[in-house]
């Protein structure tokens, strides 16, 4: 089927949000932030304080301008542009450790003043060597093209805001100092520098555990790295998919309001499924009365349909989703087989495998396709084209991670599996009634009833994290466990920091 490409307006989120609370479209900046707009490129700059010190070249030549935290505009300095040197904080009493691609989490370690290490706190983001500043107890370093901040004491994390390519942002007692690119489509001989304060800073430390209330019931939750999707119902019929960047503390629509998901004139019915890949999703709503396949992403402002069941047979539904990294996946049920599919960067469907049965659970990861079917079994496909299947007895739900499947089973164990063997190497005791299991870093997340649990897959160590009347889903992610819950007329979505669960079960 080719794609049908709509216009999305990305659109501010119509929450009715209750404290703790966030909801924006264009992150505010922290309170007490300056910004400072020149015109031309600023190769090095310096701050003490609260004042910065910058090199501005321009088409005129190169410039020394010194802008503090008392005037709105800078002052001119008779200072040469090559005295102009970033003064870095000194890192002395922590150190980022890589975790060299290994299943588990870069680490901020903290040491004590004896030099012994008193915190060695997971970070949701891998840290860029040779970033980190330390300074008034706090940590800061560059991921992920942005500048992110840690605090010492409490392991709090947070993304200040997107920075410049080969910008070094600056820490000091007083706050910390950065080329800002919020907007993408900025012109080049244009620079933002802004000046966050320290104070501000912490305060945005403070709500990285603070969860916030929606407008409406929350019909879907899928996480992915430091992001999460969800699906919320509107008042008019049409519900909405929402982003939830979850160390940025932002959200903002996905969905469209008039379009494939809330078709003008008629009421499209609720989303029933929903999966999130990196920065696009998938959801399950409805045309002509059947089941209808939409995908967009937040920066692209489109949506496309990918599949519309209502041009297929009459046998045909639309399975489980998944999605990982870059690899969005569905599942078409037709008659005895279903058809196991992925979207692909330009937003088409494309067909990868034929399973035999009705496939009730999909799970993927790096580039991994795991499927489980009504019957029992696990079959494992690549987008390369790799296939095999697997044995579990009883098995309930599962999940595939690295060289792992986690499987949850009817006889209440959680069976660990290694590949490319398949050899059983733990089953582990888990809470009866467990319904849903994801797994990340070593430890699997397991929902029983209204109750979300981690276990420890190496000891088998399984601790209760919450407990969630109204649960929606649960998944845990390198920023931790993200959960939601509902009424009939508004949920909570909530974040359990992975330092939190590491903490739980060893």
């Amino acid at each position: 089927m080719g794609r049908v490409p709509v216009r999305l307006a990305v659109a501010g989120a119509a929450l009715l949000l209750a404290a703790p609370a966030v909801a924006y479209v264009c992150h505010p900046d922290p309170a007490g932030t300056r910004s400072l707009t020149v015109a031309g490129q600023v190769p090095a700059y310096r701050l003490q304080g609260n004042t910065v010190t910058l090199a501005l070249r321009s088409s005129g030549g190169c410039q020394v301008l010194v802008w503090t935290g008392r005037s709105a505009r800078p002052r001119p300095s008779s200072a040469a542009c090559s005295s102009v040197t970033p003064n870095r904080s000194p890192a002395a009493s922590a150190r980022l450790v890589s975790a060299g691609g290994a299943d588990r989490p870069d680490r901020l370690q903290v040491f004590g003043p004896t030099g012994h290490i008193v915190h060695a706190w997971p970070l949701p983001v891998s840290a860029h060597p040779g970033t980190l500043q330390v300074s008034g107890g706090l940590a800061a370093y560059r991921a992920r093209n942005g500048i992110w901040v840690t605090a010492l004491q409490s392991g709090r994390t947070t993304m200040v805001a997107p920075v410049r390519r080969g910008d070094s942002p600056l820490l000091d007692t007083q706050g910390l100092a950065y080329q800002d690119n919020t907007l993408k489509n900025a012109p080049r001989n244009r620079t933002v520098l802004k000046f966050v304060p320290a104070h501000a800073v912490r305060s945005e430390l403070a709500q990285t555990e603070r969860g916030f209330r929606t407008g409406g019931p929350i019909r879907a939750l899928s996480a992915d790295g430091t992001q999460a999707a969800f699906a919320v119902g509107g008042a008019n019929g049409c519900d909405r998919v929402m982003f939830w960047s979850i160390a940025w503390r932002s959200v903002f629509q996905v969905s469209q309001k008039a379009g494939a998901t809330c078709a003008p004139g008629s009421r499209s019915g609720r989303i029933s499924a929903l999966a999130l890949a990196g920065n696009r999703a998938e959801w399950v709503t409805t045309h002509r009365g059947r089941p209808m396949l939409v995908a967009a992403d937040g920066i692209g402002c489109q949506e496309w349909v990918i599949r519309r069941l209502s041009e297929l047979g009459p046998r045909t539904a639309l399975g489980a989703l998944a999605g990982d990294g870059n690899t969005l996946v569905f599942s078409v049920v037709n008659g005895p087989s279903t058809t196991v599919g992925r979207v692909t960067g330009p937003y088409r469907g494309r067909d990868l495998a034929s399973v035999p049965g009705t496939v009730r659970d999909v799970s993927a990861d790096r580039g991994q396709i795991g499927t489980l079917t009504a019957s029992g079994a696990i079959t494992l496909n690549s987008i390369h084209g790799f296939r095999r299947r697997l044995d579990v007895p009883g098995v309930t739900s599962f999940a595939v991670h690295r060289n792992l499947v986690v499987a949850t089973t009817r006889q209440g164990r959680l069976d660990v599996l290694a590949l490319p063997t398949a050899r059983r190497v733990h089953s582990w005791p888990i809470p009866a009634r467990a319904a849903h299991v994801d797994v990340q870093y070593g430890i699997a997340l397991v929902t029983a009833g209204e109750s979300i649990y981690a276990v420890d897959l190496a000891s088998g160590r399984t601790a209760r994290l919450a407990s969630a009347p109204g649960l929606v889903g649960a998944q845990i992610e390198p920023v931790g466990v993200v959960y939601a819950t509902t009424t009939a007329k508004r949920g909570l979505l909530r974040l359990i920091p992975m330092s939190r669960v590491e903490t739980a079960v060893r």
